[in-house]
């Protein structure tokens, strides 16, 4: 959903059929050399921003190290972001 005033937060997109994360080392180090901005990410479907009805409908991993083939649809980017903006 996108209504306005709706708090959405940005996930890495899981491979649905390999179960693992489609973004790679060779993303970060284009945007560690400023070839690609955050929005390169959202634009390639590496990185998605839920909002918590849509959070409602995924399995996310906490790290990329608990990703279950078949089964997680995201992982988080940095876990201390489950605390929200209030935090």
């Amino acid at each position: 959903a996108s209504d306005g005033g709706r708090v959405c937060r940005p996930l890495i997109v899981v491979d649905e059929t390999t179960g693992r994360l489609k973004m790679k080392q060779k993303h970060l180090d284009a945007l560690k050399n400023k070839e690609w901005e955050f929005e390169d990410f959202l634009k390639r479907g590496y990185v998605e921003y839920l909002d918590v009805n849509e959070e409602n409908d995924a399995y996310i991993a906490l790290h990329e190290k608990d990703l279950t083939a078949g089964a997680h649809t995201h992982c988080e980017i940095e876990p201390f972001t489950l605390l929200g903006v209030c935090a």
